[in-house]
């Protein structure tokens, strides 16, 4: 580049041909250069930097953009200082900035974020409000009920974890409305701990912010959560969360009708999530399972191995109790007889005609024994078939699991699944592997909230905010990114593709009780270890 420059430059004072261009590594800014273009004839000189300001109408001495952009770029991928100085150093680069000015800019980064994340919440309300308002032909309150599902996530696993964020999500319309960060340690709280007489802690102490914002168990980090969100619920997004969807645990629900957010006259109803109420009938019956582990039932034989109790045996009833729910949902009395046909239908009654006949009666009944009766087809094939000794068993199970108070809970077949994924989000901008600060999760907390309801494309306020340009190639990259996620999401929901993953998950479980036979070692299951 300096011979190019040297060859084809002209000197604007003297034009004497052939420029020498200099690089000043003492006043270099980050990954900023100060470039110098000089005469080597009148000394004739012109500098400039290879990255421009932040452009902030309201700030003096703004950083260069490109250390911004690298910081953010890094902070996107849930890496930090030492992850962009092992960068640099591979890359044979200059050292990369200081500590000191990588935190002035995850400072600046937190609130640009925060701002972000405000306005993809309240767009995510407001089309709450439109949702509820076309749905019903009487005339609004200007604060609407509505159902949110609500979930905790931790950084550990376990009940040691410092940070927890809970997340709300809008069964309206599937996007996140609010969120909460919780933590229970302050570094610099843990670094000035006994040194109240040493100089700098008044200093110290009239500047600090703790980052502690929770006193008690992890475990209790959801219910905390979950209570800080209802109470801003009115004041934040005028909305009354007056349905709770969670899952089977009632210690966070209970403690938000204790705290009477809304006063002694609205009710909170409990809602559960079908998916985990899905999980639950796996539960059963794997605890089943081993509870006669070693007994032997009344027909002489074990309750697992070959035609019996196995994995697959359990995954496929499990999936037949959430369809059931699910594809009935609205009518508890449907449901439920739904839930005792899976049974049936899957259980070795010799009488054919009393082994479906709560089944399904039409033509595209998902019970193929119902279906070519109507159709005169004979595609019906005994996928399972349970010993009658163990369907006994498993009666008690699907009546308690199919009780009119749980049932009635579920009438609206909505799931977790999008909390669980916007956890996902989470974790992959912050790994669980490193621990952080709440600062930085609540960086990465607001930025998956912006991916997760609006996109990649989302981002374009945090550059706003930070004085960034949206440059060509972001918005490209951005838009393309979110293109192929919405593809690869179209084709997972697809009908033929959900089959084959059910169909792939059902084999392999087979394998495993093979496996597990031979080995004669237990499965895994949380807290077995």
């Amino acid at each position: 580049m300096k011979e190019i420059i040297s060859c084809i430059s002209t000197c604007p004072e003297c034009r004497y041909e052939g420029l020498e261009l200099l690089n000043d590594l003492k006043m270099r800014y980050g990954f900023c250069y100060l470039f110098i273009l000089q005469c080597t004839s009148c000394l004739w000189e012109k500098s400039f930097y290879t990255s421009k300001r932040c452009l902030k109408e309201d700030a003096t001495n703004t950083p260069f953009a490109v250390n911004t952009q690298m910081v953010m770029s890094f902070r996107e991928l849930g890496k930090g200082h030492q992850a962009i100085k092992k960068f640099t150093g591979l890359m044979n680069m200059p050292p990369c900035i200081s500590l000191q000015r990588y935190n002035a800019m995850n400072d600046k980064l937190h609130k640009a974020y925060a701002f972000a994340a405000d306005q993809s919440t309240s767009k995510a309300s407001k089309e709450t409000h439109e949702s509820i308002v076309s749905k019903s032909s009487v005339l609004q309150p200007d604060v609407k009920d509505c159902i949110v599902s609500f979930d905790g996530t931790w950084q550990k696993r376990g009940y040691a974890s410092i940070n927890g964020v809970v997340t709300a999500i809008s069964a309206e319309n599937g996007k996140c409305i609010d969120t909460h960060v919780l933590s229970k340690n302050c570094k610099g709280c843990v670094m000035w701990n006994g040194k109240e007489n040493k100089p700098g802690f008044d200093r110290w102490l009239s500047k600090h912010q703790c980052s502690i914002n929770h006193v008690g168990s992890s475990g209790s980090m959801e219910a905390a959560g979950a209570v800080e969100i209802y109470m801003r619920s009115i004041e934040k997004h005028s909305l009354r969360y007056t349905k709770y969807l969670g899952d089977g645990d009632t210690s966070s629900f209970n403690e938000v009708v204790a705290a009477k957010p809304y006063g002694e006259g609205v009710e909170i109803k409990k809602l559960e999530c079908v998916g985990h109420i899905q999980k639950r009938v796996g539960t059963r019956l794997r605890n089943l399972r081993i509870s006669h582990k070693g007994k032997r039932l009344s027909d002489g034989k074990y309750i697992s191995g070959m035609g019996r109790l196995t994995d697959k045996a359990i995954n496929t009833l499990q999936n037949y109790f959430g369809m059931a729910v699910r594809q009935n949902k609205g009518c508890q009395y449907a449901m439920k007889k739904a839930i005792m046909a899976t049974l049936y239908h899957n259980c070795d009654i010799g009488n054919e005609a009393i082994r479906h006949q709560v089944c399904p009666r039409f033509a595209t009944s998902w019970c193929l024994w119902q279906s070519d009766k109507i159709t005169n087809k004979s595609t019906y094939k005994k996928r399972l078939s349970l010993p009658l000794v163990i369907k006994d068993l498993l009666v008690p199970i699907f009546e308690d699991l199919s009780r009119d108070d749980l049932l009635k809970k579920c009438l609206h077949g909505k799931t977790q699944n999008n909390n669980e994924s916007i956890n996902n989000v989470i974790w992959k901008k912050c790994p669980k592997t490193t621990y952080v600060s709440r600062k930085v999760l609540e960086i990465a907390v607001n930025s998956a909230v912006v991916e997760f309801n609006d996109g990649n494309h989302g981002i374009k306020p945090v550059f706003h905010q930070l004085g960034l340009h949206f440059g060509p190639y972001v918005e490209s990259n951005s838009r393309e990114m979110d293109k192929i996620r919405i593809r690869v999401m179209t084709d997972k929901s697809s009908v033929p593709v959900k089959l084959r993953r059910k169909k792939l998950n059902s084999k392999r479980k087979g394998y495993q009780d093979k496996e597990r036979d031979v080995e004669k070692v237990p499965s895994y299951s949380t807290g077995s270890f």
